[in-house]
C-alpha cells in the first residue's frame, strides 16, 4: 500500500484488515485490527491532522520504519525508527497507544532506544507540540549529541519519562 499526499510518502508492503463481518466497519475504531508493516516512509504530520484535527498546524516530518498492529483506539507498535527531517533528533520506539481518535487523552506508553538529539534538535520537537511560542535550547551544550534511552507513559500534556541521557 502506498499513502502519497502534499507532505507524505508513505509504504506499506503489508497492510491488512482483520474484522468480524461488513458491519465491524461502522466502529472502525474499535471492531477493525490493522496490521501494517512500513518501509522507509516520509510521515508529515499535516496528513495525520486530517484524521486527528488536534494535529492541525503541527508541522513535525520525520522518516519513518517500523511495525504496528491493533485497532485505531489501541494498538501496540515496535522498532519504529524515527528521524526528524529538521535534523537534531532520530531514534527507535516500541509501545502502544490508547485513546485515538481523542489526542488529548491518548495515552502513549513507550520504550525509547538509540535516542540520539541535539538541544537545537530537542528544541524543534517540543516547540511543535506547543500552542503557542517557541522553546529555544540551541545554545545549551552547542555542537553536542546526547543519547537518551528510557521509558515515557502518559497523555501529551502529563507525559513522564524516566530517561538516562548521555552526551556522546
Amino acid at each position: 500500500l502506498k499513502i502519497r499526499d502534499e507532505w507524505s510518502d508513505i509504504d506499506m508492503p503489508l497492510y491488512m484488515m482483520s474484522y468480524a463481518d461488513a458491519q465491524a466497519f461502522s466502529k472502525y475504531i474499535t471492531d477493525v485490527k490493522m496490521d501494517a508493516e512500513i518501509n522507509s516512509s516520509v510521515l508529515d504530520f499535516r496528513t495525520l491532522s486530517y484524521f486527528a484535527l488536534t494535529l492541525d498546524g503541527n508541522d513535525l516530518r520525520m522518516t519513518v520504519s517500523g511495525n504496528a498492529s491493533g485497532y485505531v483506539n489501541y494498538f501496540c507498535f515496535n522498532n519504529i525508527s524515527a528521524t526528524a527531517h529538521s535534523g537534531g533528533f532520530s531514534g527507535v520506539v516500541d509501545g502502544r497507544i490508547t485513546g485515538i481518535p481523542e489526542i488529548e487523552s491518548t495515552i502513549f506508553d513507550g520504550t525509547i532506544r538509540k535516542f540520539n538529539l541535539t538541544t537545537s534538535g530537542l528544541s524543534k520537537f517540543v516547540s511543535v507540540w506547543m500552542k503557542e511560542g517557541e522553546l529555544n535550547l540551541s545554545k545549551l551544550a552547542k555542537g553536542y549529541i546526547f543519547n537518551l534511552t528510557g521509558k515515557a507513559t502518559g497523555t501529551l500534556n502529563d507525559l513522564k519519562v524516566k530517561a538516562r541521557l548521555n552526551s556522546m
